[in-house]
Protein backbone atom coordinates (compact mmCIF):
# COMPACT_ATOMS: atom_id res chain seq x y z
CA UNK A 1 0.00 0.00 0.00
CA UNK A 2 1.07 3.44 -0.36
CA UNK A 3 0.71 6.56 1.44
CA UNK A 4 -2.89 6.90 1.24
CA UNK A 5 -3.15 3.12 2.52
CA UNK A 6 -4.67 0.33 0.26
CA UNK A 7 -7.86 -0.48 -2.64
CA UNK A 8 -10.54 0.42 0.56
CA UNK A 9 -9.28 3.27 1.47
CA UNK A 10 -9.87 4.61 -1.70
CA UNK A 11 -13.26 2.70 -3.02
CA UNK A 12 -14.64 2.03 0.34
CA UNK A 13 -17.26 4.57 -0.17
CA UNK A 14 -20.42 4.01 -2.32
CA UNK A 15 -19.66 6.49 -4.36
CA UNK A 16 -16.84 5.34 -5.91
CA UNK A 17 -17.20 1.57 -5.76
CA UNK A 18 -20.50 3.08 -8.40
CA UNK A 19 -17.89 4.68 -10.80
CA UNK A 20 -15.54 2.45 -11.40
CA UNK A 21 -18.79 0.17 -11.51
CA UNK A 22 -20.44 2.33 -14.05
CA UNK A 23 -17.60 2.75 -15.99
CA UNK A 24 -16.18 -0.85 -16.30
CA UNK A 25 -17.42 -2.59 -19.43
CA UNK A 26 -16.99 0.54 -21.47
CA UNK A 27 -15.21 3.67 -21.24
CA UNK A 28 -17.34 6.64 -19.99
CA UNK A 29 -17.64 10.47 -20.13
CA UNK A 30 -18.58 12.12 -16.58
CA UNK A 31 -21.89 12.79 -17.64
CA UNK A 32 -22.44 9.70 -19.04
CA UNK A 33 -21.21 8.05 -15.08
CA UNK A 34 -23.19 10.24 -13.84
CA UNK A 35 -26.12 9.14 -16.46
CA UNK A 36 -25.55 5.53 -15.62
CA UNK A 37 -25.96 6.43 -11.68
CA UNK A 38 -28.96 9.02 -11.94
CA UNK A 39 -26.71 11.54 -10.59
CA UNK A 40 -25.51 15.37 -11.57
CA UNK A 41 -22.31 15.55 -12.90
CA UNK A 42 -21.35 17.93 -10.69
CA UNK A 43 -21.26 15.33 -7.69
CA UNK A 44 -19.06 12.92 -9.47
CA UNK A 45 -16.12 15.06 -11.42
CA UNK A 46 -14.15 15.71 -7.99
CA UNK A 47 -14.32 11.68 -6.96
CA UNK A 48 -13.31 10.71 -10.95
CA UNK A 49 -10.58 12.89 -11.42
CA UNK A 50 -9.47 11.58 -7.57
CA UNK A 51 -9.92 7.96 -8.90
CA UNK A 52 -8.18 8.81 -11.99
CA UNK A 53 -5.16 10.72 -10.55
CA UNK A 54 -4.58 7.41 -8.17
CA UNK A 55 -4.90 4.58 -10.93
CA UNK A 56 -8.25 3.47 -9.96
CA UNK A 57 -9.53 4.99 -13.13
CA UNK A 58 -7.36 4.96 -16.64
CA UNK A 59 -8.23 7.88 -18.85
CA UNK A 60 -8.74 6.01 -22.40
CA UNK A 61 -9.03 9.31 -24.09
CA UNK A 62 -9.65 13.03 -23.17
CA UNK A 63 -12.87 13.12 -21.10
CA UNK A 64 -13.14 9.41 -21.40
CA UNK A 65 -12.94 6.75 -18.49
CA UNK A 66 -12.97 3.09 -17.62
CA UNK A 67 -11.93 1.24 -14.28
CA UNK A 68 -8.81 0.06 -13.84
CA UNK A 69 -9.89 -1.94 -10.54
CA UNK A 70 -10.57 -5.96 -11.22
CA UNK A 71 -14.18 -6.19 -10.20
CA UNK A 72 -15.40 -10.29 -10.07
CA UNK A 73 -17.99 -11.85 -8.42
CA UNK A 74 -15.99 -14.03 -6.15
CA UNK A 75 -19.33 -16.46 -5.23
CA UNK A 76 -19.57 -17.06 -8.64
CA UNK A 77 -15.87 -17.67 -9.08
CA UNK A 78 -15.56 -19.90 -6.38
CA UNK A 79 -18.51 -22.00 -7.12
CA UNK A 80 -17.37 -22.68 -11.05
CA UNK A 81 -13.73 -23.30 -10.52
CA UNK A 82 -14.34 -25.64 -7.30
CA UNK A 83 -14.01 -28.85 -9.28
CA UNK A 84 -11.03 -27.84 -10.79
CA UNK A 85 -9.13 -26.82 -7.52
CA UNK A 86 -10.14 -30.28 -6.26
CA UNK A 87 -9.08 -32.10 -9.39
CA UNK A 88 -6.05 -30.76 -9.11
CA UNK A 89 -5.76 -31.10 -5.26
CA UNK A 90 -6.68 -34.80 -5.97
CA UNK A 91 -3.96 -35.51 -8.88
CA UNK A 92 -1.17 -33.78 -6.35
CA UNK A 93 -2.26 -33.99 -2.27
CA UNK A 94 -1.28 -37.61 -1.26
CA UNK A 95 1.99 -37.97 -3.90
CA UNK A 96 3.34 -34.49 -1.85
CA UNK A 97 2.58 -35.74 1.77
CA UNK A 98 3.86 -39.27 1.15
CA UNK A 99 7.01 -37.49 -0.19
CA UNK A 100 7.26 -35.14 2.88
CA UNK A 101 7.15 -38.47 5.10
CA UNK A 102 9.97 -39.85 3.07
CA UNK A 103 12.23 -36.69 3.81
CA UNK A 104 11.20 -36.93 7.69
CA UNK A 105 14.51 -37.73 8.86
CA UNK A 106 16.17 -35.37 6.71
CA UNK A 107 14.00 -32.35 7.49
CA UNK A 108 14.59 -33.06 11.23
CA UNK A 109 18.36 -33.47 10.83
CA UNK A 110 18.22 -30.40 9.59
CA UNK A 111 18.04 -28.66 12.56
CA UNK A 112 14.67 -26.86 12.35
CA UNK A 113 13.13 -25.94 15.64
CA UNK A 114 9.53 -28.03 15.66
CA UNK A 115 7.46 -27.60 19.24
CA UNK A 116 6.92 -30.61 21.08
CA UNK A 117 9.24 -32.53 17.73
CA UNK A 118 5.64 -32.36 16.08
CA UNK A 119 5.86 -33.57 12.75
CA UNK A 120 2.35 -33.15 11.59
CA UNK A 121 2.64 -29.18 13.49
CA UNK A 122 5.42 -29.05 10.98
CA UNK A 123 3.84 -30.00 8.02
CA UNK A 124 1.22 -27.12 8.21
CA UNK A 125 4.37 -24.93 7.44
CA UNK A 126 6.13 -27.39 4.95
CA UNK A 127 3.05 -27.78 2.61
CA UNK A 128 1.82 -24.09 1.90
CA UNK A 129 5.49 -23.18 1.43
CA UNK A 130 6.36 -26.15 -0.20
CA UNK A 131 3.11 -26.30 -2.61
CA UNK A 132 3.74 -22.95 -3.75
CA UNK A 133 7.28 -23.17 -4.80
CA UNK A 134 6.57 -26.51 -6.84
CA UNK A 135 3.80 -24.95 -8.05
CA UNK A 136 5.34 -21.49 -8.72
CA UNK A 137 8.38 -23.56 -10.80
CA UNK A 138 5.57 -25.70 -12.53
CA UNK A 139 4.09 -22.22 -13.68
CA UNK A 140 3.25 -21.22 -17.67
CA UNK A 141 5.44 -18.50 -18.11
CA UNK A 142 3.71 -14.75 -17.81
CA UNK A 143 4.52 -11.28 -16.80
CA UNK A 144 5.61 -10.38 -13.49
CA UNK A 145 3.93 -7.81 -10.87
CA UNK A 146 6.00 -4.67 -11.93
CA UNK A 147 5.11 -5.28 -15.56
CA UNK A 148 1.14 -5.62 -14.45
CA UNK A 149 0.59 -3.57 -11.27
CA UNK A 150 -0.72 -0.20 -11.63
CA UNK A 151 1.83 2.19 -9.99
CA UNK A 152 -0.33 4.65 -8.07
CA UNK A 153 1.06 8.48 -6.93
CA UNK A 154 1.09 7.78 -3.78
CA UNK A 155 4.25 5.16 -4.16
CA UNK A 156 1.31 2.14 -3.85
CA UNK A 157 1.81 -0.88 -6.31
CA UNK A 158 -1.42 -3.46 -6.04
CA UNK A 159 -3.30 -4.38 -8.09
CA UNK A 160 -7.00 -3.28 -6.95
CA UNK A 161 -10.01 -5.72 -6.93
CA UNK A 162 -13.61 -5.60 -5.75
CA UNK A 163 -16.36 -8.18 -5.10
CA UNK A 164 -19.61 -7.98 -6.41
CA UNK A 165 -21.87 -7.69 -3.08
CA UNK A 166 -24.98 -10.26 -3.33
CA UNK A 167 -27.93 -10.04 -1.07
CA UNK A 168 -28.03 -12.99 -1.60
CA UNK A 169 -25.95 -16.42 -2.27
CA UNK A 170 -27.53 -19.18 -3.59
CA UNK A 171 -26.24 -22.84 -1.60
CA UNK A 172 -22.40 -23.76 -3.38
CA UNK A 173 -23.07 -27.24 -2.49
CA UNK A 174 -20.22 -27.00 -0.21
CA UNK A 175 -18.20 -25.29 2.79
CA UNK A 176 -16.53 -22.27 0.98
CA UNK A 177 -14.85 -21.01 4.38
CA UNK A 178 -12.77 -24.29 4.00
CA UNK A 179 -10.78 -22.74 0.86
CA UNK A 180 -10.06 -18.69 2.14
CA UNK A 181 -6.82 -18.17 1.98
CA UNK A 182 -4.29 -15.10 2.57
CA UNK A 183 -0.48 -14.68 1.55
CA UNK A 184 1.82 -15.24 2.08
CA UNK A 185 2.94 -12.46 4.20
CA UNK A 186 6.56 -11.84 4.32
CA UNK A 187 8.05 -9.20 6.82
CA UNK A 188 11.82 -8.48 7.28
CA UNK A 189 14.24 -5.83 6.62
CA UNK A 190 16.81 -5.06 4.61
CA UNK A 191 20.05 -5.80 6.19
CA UNK A 192 18.85 -7.41 9.05
CA UNK A 193 18.82 -11.42 8.61
CA UNK A 194 15.59 -10.98 10.91
CA UNK A 195 12.89 -12.97 8.46
CA UNK A 196 8.86 -13.92 9.18
CA UNK A 197 6.71 -16.08 6.93
CA UNK A 198 2.93 -16.57 7.04
CA UNK A 199 0.10 -18.23 5.51
CA UNK A 200 -3.68 -17.79 6.66
CA UNK A 201 -6.08 -20.32 6.25
CA UNK A 202 -9.25 -21.73 7.53
CA UNK A 203 -7.67 -23.43 10.28
CA UNK A 204 -5.36 -20.59 11.17
CA UNK A 205 -6.80 -18.94 14.32
CA UNK A 206 -5.27 -15.47 13.34
CA UNK A 207 -6.77 -12.08 11.42
CA UNK A 208 -6.69 -12.31 7.59
CA UNK A 209 -5.58 -8.83 7.30
CA UNK A 210 -1.56 -7.55 6.90
CA UNK A 211 -1.79 -5.02 9.40
CA UNK A 212 -1.84 -7.73 11.77
CA UNK A 213 1.08 -9.31 10.86
CA UNK A 214 4.12 -7.00 12.02
CA UNK A 215 7.66 -7.29 11.74
CA UNK A 216 8.25 -6.54 15.34
CA UNK A 217 6.58 -10.00 15.86
CA UNK A 218 9.56 -11.70 14.62
CA UNK A 219 12.05 -9.55 16.81
CA UNK A 220 10.43 -10.05 20.16
CA UNK A 221 10.57 -13.62 19.18
CA UNK A 222 14.18 -13.46 18.36
CA UNK A 223 15.09 -11.65 21.85
CA UNK A 224 12.98 -14.47 23.71
CA UNK A 225 14.53 -17.30 21.59
CA UNK A 226 18.20 -15.36 22.04
CA UNK A 227 17.41 -15.59 25.76
CA UNK A 228 17.43 -11.64 25.96
CA UNK A 229 14.11 -11.41 27.63
CA UNK A 230 13.92 -12.57 31.21
CA UNK A 231 10.25 -13.41 32.13
CA UNK A 232 10.59 -9.93 34.90
CA UNK A 233 8.18 -6.88 35.05
CA UNK A 234 10.46 -4.65 32.69
CA UNK A 235 9.36 -7.79 29.89
CA UNK A 236 5.70 -7.76 31.06
CA UNK A 237 4.15 -6.38 27.58
CA UNK A 238 6.53 -8.38 25.35
CA UNK A 239 5.85 -11.71 27.27
CA UNK A 240 2.11 -10.88 27.12
CA UNK A 241 2.33 -10.18 23.15
CA UNK A 242 3.80 -13.52 22.97
CA UNK A 243 0.89 -15.31 24.58
CA UNK A 244 -1.41 -13.60 23.01
CA UNK A 245 0.02 -14.31 19.25
CA UNK A 246 0.52 -17.57 20.46
CA UNK A 247 4.18 -17.86 19.69
CA UNK A 248 5.24 -19.27 23.56
CA UNK A 249 3.20 -21.18 25.92
CA UNK A 250 3.38 -21.52 29.63
CA UNK A 251 4.44 -25.09 31.09
CA UNK A 252 5.43 -26.60 33.82
CA UNK A 253 9.02 -26.44 32.62
CA UNK A 254 8.54 -22.99 32.19
CA UNK A 255 7.88 -20.79 28.35
CA UNK A 256 8.82 -22.46 25.60
CA UNK A 257 8.43 -21.36 21.66
CA UNK A 258 5.55 -22.15 20.49
CA UNK A 259 6.29 -22.28 16.36
CA UNK A 260 8.48 -23.01 14.14
CA UNK A 261 12.05 -21.36 14.46
CA UNK A 262 14.84 -21.54 11.70
CA UNK A 263 18.36 -20.42 13.50
CA UNK A 264 20.65 -19.98 10.89
CA UNK A 265 20.62 -19.73 6.80
CA UNK A 266 22.71 -23.10 6.98
CA UNK A 267 19.43 -24.42 9.18
CA UNK A 268 17.09 -22.87 5.99
CA UNK A 269 19.68 -24.33 2.99
CA UNK A 270 19.69 -27.64 4.84
CA UNK A 271 15.95 -27.93 4.88
CA UNK A 272 15.35 -26.58 1.51
CA UNK A 273 17.89 -29.21 0.31
CA UNK A 274 15.31 -32.03 1.88
CA UNK A 275 12.56 -30.89 0.00
CA UNK A 276 11.56 -33.03 -2.79
CA UNK A 277 11.41 -32.13 -6.84
CA UNK A 278 7.56 -32.83 -7.63
CA UNK A 279 8.39 -31.16 -10.70
CA UNK A 280 7.09 -33.22 -13.07
CA UNK A 281 4.16 -34.28 -10.97
CA UNK A 282 3.12 -30.25 -10.65
CA UNK A 283 3.83 -29.33 -14.15
CA UNK A 284 1.07 -30.87 -15.64
CA UNK A 285 -1.26 -30.23 -12.90
CA UNK A 286 -1.07 -26.85 -12.28
CA UNK A 287 -0.86 -26.38 -16.49
CA UNK A 288 -4.15 -27.40 -16.40
CA UNK A 289 -5.60 -25.65 -13.57
CA UNK A 290 -3.98 -22.54 -15.14
CA UNK A 291 -5.56 -22.81 -17.98
CA UNK A 292 -8.88 -23.82 -16.52
CA UNK A 293 -9.15 -20.90 -13.74
CA UNK A 294 -8.11 -18.10 -16.54
CA UNK A 295 -10.28 -19.11 -19.22
CA UNK A 296 -12.82 -18.80 -16.04
CA UNK A 297 -11.94 -15.80 -14.61
CA UNK A 298 -11.45 -13.83 -18.18
CA UNK A 299 -15.26 -14.47 -19.07
CA UNK A 300 -17.38 -11.16 -19.47
CA UNK A 301 -14.01 -8.87 -18.14
CA UNK A 302 -12.73 -5.82 -19.96
CA UNK A 303 -9.39 -6.83 -22.39
CA UNK A 304 -7.42 -3.92 -20.63
CA UNK A 305 -7.44 -6.04 -17.31
CA UNK A 306 -6.44 -9.12 -18.38
CA UNK A 307 -2.95 -8.63 -17.86
CA UNK A 308 -3.75 -8.15 -13.79
CA UNK A 309 -6.15 -11.03 -14.34
CA UNK A 310 -3.68 -13.55 -15.16
CA UNK A 311 -1.48 -12.78 -12.80
CA UNK A 312 -4.40 -12.75 -9.94
CA UNK A 313 -4.87 -16.30 -11.83
CA UNK A 314 -1.08 -17.76 -11.58
CA UNK A 315 -1.06 -16.25 -7.78
CA UNK A 316 -3.56 -18.53 -6.86
CA UNK A 317 -2.73 -21.43 -9.06
CA UNK A 318 0.81 -21.15 -7.80
CA UNK A 319 -0.29 -21.30 -4.35
CA UNK A 320 -2.96 -19.75 -2.76
CA UNK A 321 -6.12 -21.38 -2.95
CA UNK A 322 -4.55 -24.64 -4.26
CA UNK A 323 -2.72 -24.40 -0.69
CA UNK A 324 -6.35 -24.46 0.45
CA UNK A 325 -7.87 -27.58 -1.77
CA UNK A 326 -4.27 -29.82 -0.80
CA UNK A 327 -4.58 -29.38 2.93
CA UNK A 328 -8.48 -30.10 2.93
CA UNK A 329 -8.20 -33.01 0.55
CA UNK A 330 -5.35 -34.66 3.38
CA UNK A 331 -7.38 -33.99 6.27
CA UNK A 332 -10.43 -35.50 4.92
CA UNK A 333 -8.34 -38.44 3.48
CA UNK A 334 -7.00 -38.87 7.30
CA UNK A 335 -3.40 -37.82 6.21
CA UNK A 336 -2.91 -34.47 7.83
CA UNK A 337 -4.05 -34.14 11.15
CA UNK A 338 -5.85 -30.83 11.76
CA UNK A 339 -3.76 -28.54 14.35
CA UNK A 340 -4.34 -28.86 18.17
CA UNK A 341 -6.14 -25.52 19.92
CA UNK A 342 -2.38 -24.20 21.06
CA UNK A 343 -1.42 -24.68 17.76
CA UNK A 344 -3.86 -22.88 15.32
CA UNK A 345 -2.64 -19.25 16.08
CA UNK A 346 0.58 -20.16 14.68
CA UNK A 347 0.52 -22.81 12.17
CA UNK A 348 2.02 -22.14 8.67
CA UNK A 349 4.06 -20.06 9.88
CA UNK A 350 8.15 -19.72 10.09
CA UNK A 351 10.62 -17.34 11.41
CA UNK A 352 14.24 -17.06 12.04
CA UNK A 353 17.63 -14.67 11.21
CA UNK A 354 18.12 -16.56 7.99
CA UNK A 355 18.61 -13.76 5.78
Amino acid sequence: AGRLGETNDFLGRALAQNIVYAAYHKARTVHQIAEELGMPPSLLEGEVRHLADYNFLIQTSPGKYQSNTIVWDLFELAVAGHQFWQDCAAEVADVHFDALMEVRRQVEDSGVYVPDDDYNFLLWTLLPKNVEEQSWRSMPAGENFDAVAPMRKDGGQYIAYAALNRSHNADPGFDLSSYVTFGPSLRYVEDTPLYLWQFNTYWSDRQMDWRFLEYRNVEICHAFQQGELPDNEENTEQYSFLLEKGYIRKTEEGYKFNAVWIDSPQTLDRLNKAMPDLSALYAPAVGKLYDKMLNLFLQNQPKHLEPQLAYMVRGNTGGGRLVAYILKHLIDNGKLKPPLPHQQKTISTWMGPVK
